[in-house]
């Protein structure tokens, strides 16, 4: 088995039984590296047993944001980022429950396997069905279960969201950000 991997762990708790002790690996520094098929067998003197199943190690990411970026008075640019995830991300920006046909998606993968994914949607102030609307960004690591968001609230109309003030940009309250930190967490798949 690969470093970080010990071949044996003996599972925590009132376990006296032998036979029961050691029914379990432990993996002290998972990385995306460890994905992939594991099969275990269980010999007893009359039978033996295996399955096989398929282990993702799956990084959700050190960064995800979505901002909006107001340069024009009746024009809305939607842009969604999220950094260093595993396995290849979806994302896509949704209002009222659709996805946006103009979202225009980059996934790029960094030199460690890592995926760098964007997602961006310009959208007109005639196309805002009310005063204001949320849009979301939906992140998603297929095959795993793991589906992130993160919402804006924009109001149509307004004046644009930054201005050069003696050469620095004054963020406005209607631009937002979100960001978070994440480890590597493991699943079986199947």
């Amino acid at each position: 088995m690969a470093d970080g991997a010990p071949r044996s762990c003996q599972v925590e708790g009132n376990t006296e039984d032998p036979l029961q002790a050691y029914r379990a690996v432990r993996i002290l520094r998972p990385s995306t590296d460890l994905s992939g098929n594991y099969t275990c067998a269980v010999s007893t003197f009359m039978h033996e047993d295996r399955r096989t199943r398929h282990m993702l190690v799956y990084s959700p990411g050190k960064s995800f944001h979505f901002i909006q970026e107001k340069k024009y008075v009746f024009l809305v640019t939607l842009k969604c980022v999220a950094e260093e995830l595993y396995p290849k991300p979806e994302m896509s920006i949704i209002s009222q429950g659709e996805p946006l046909k103009q979202t225009v998606t980059e996934v790029v993968m960094n030199s460690w396997g890592l995926y760098r994914v964007s997602a961006a949607a310009v959208v007109h102030d005639d196309d805002v069905a009310a005063p204001a609307e949320q849009f979301v960004c939906e992140l998603r690591l297929p095959p795993s279960d793991l589906v992130q968001n993160r919402t804006t609230l924009y109001h149509r109309g307004l004046m644009p969201t930054s201005q050069i003030i003696g050469g620095e940009p004054l963020e406005k309250a209607q631009e937002r950000h979100s960001n978070g930190e994440f480890n590597y967490n493991v699943m079986f798949v199947g």
